[in-house]
């Protein structure tokens, strides 16, 4: 998930997390797809969960894992010593398994064994799940490394150096996304916010940002490319800077709200609204 040849300024994956505001709602995956994914990037939410004590609980899971959070335990011969509070994905699944029983949203069996009457689709749709909370748990850690990433890689003082990516994949998939087969290797300005929007669009499963993950295993990412080869393939004149790739995205950021249902409407003005302009039934992002 890391941008090659460019360490990641991996503080700004913590701090996008932490920036996520918590909003609970019986929208379907379909109906949260319908949401502006400006919004959908700055929410931390999962299909029917309307519990905010699940989704507080899942955040600061994810956060304790990310930042590495110890807690006091005692071992089994009555020593003293500390351990990761949230060391693992399997950490997290016992963890919000827990959480869910005590919510009374399920009633999960240990990992690796599945109800024998839950087939694929409906073990997703059962948040107390070995297999939901999982998808929870690398989904947004997959988020937060990727807008981590986005953030290092657009800095200025790289983009100077690096003015430009290539969509490049990392591994290999059963059946790759068309668009992303045919685009492999193509090397585009950062600031081309319309290509790297396509590369993410939700048609294909993308989470409509211009920047990773791009899509579920999507195996994609991008590769630093440098000054001299940008300027040989035609992309940027010698002593041209590019535009703030952040900046481009966020001129388009706004959602209409009279096509949404008006109980998520409430909660997202009311959970994102000092960081939104609105003005009548349209949320649109403040810089």
């Amino acid at each position: 998930m890391a941008y090659l040849n460019k360490p990641m300024k991996f503080e700004e994956a913590i701090k996008r997390l932490k920036a996520r505001k918590e909003i609970g709602s019986r929208l379907t995956s379909k109906q949260w797809a319908e949401v502006s994914a400006s919004i959908r990037d700055r929410a931390f939410f999962s299909s029917r969960v309307a519990s905010a004590r699940f989704l507080q609980s899942a955040k600061r899971a994810i956060d304790d894992f990310l930042t590495a959070q110890r807690e006091e335990v005692i071992t089994p011969t009555g020593e003293r010593t500390t351990a990761l509070k949230t060391g693992s994905r399997g950490d997290f699944i016992n963890m919000m398994q827990e959480v869910t029983e005590r919510e009374g949203m399920g009633n999960p069996l240990p990992q690796g064994m599945g109800k024998a009457d839950q087939s694929m689709i409906t073990q997703m749709m059962d948040v107390s799940s070995a297999r939901r909370l999982g998808l929870i748990f690398e989904t947004n850690l997959r988020s937060a490394y990727g807008y981590g990433n986005f953030q290092a890689s657009v800095d200025p003082d790289v983009t100077e150096t690096f003015p430009a990516w290539r969509f490049v994949r990392i591994a290999n998939v059963k059946e790759p996304r068309p668009l992303h087969k045919k685009n492999e290797g193509v090397v585009r300005r950062k600031d081309d916010t319309k290509f790297w929007l396509e590369m993410n669009k939700k048609e294909i499963g993308g989470l409509g940002v211009p920047h990773g993950p791009w899509g579920f295993n999507s195996q994609m990412d991008v590769q630093e490319v440098d000054r001299q080869e940008a300027v040989a393939l035609g992309l940027i004149k010698p002593k041209e800077r590019i535009r703030d790739p952040k900046s481009e995205f966020n001129k388009a950021l706004s959602v209409d709200g009279s096509r949404m249902d008006k109980g998520i409407f409430g909660k997202l003005r009311k959970a994102l609204g000092i960081k939104t302009n609105q003005k009548g039934w349209e949320l649109k992002w403040a810089k």
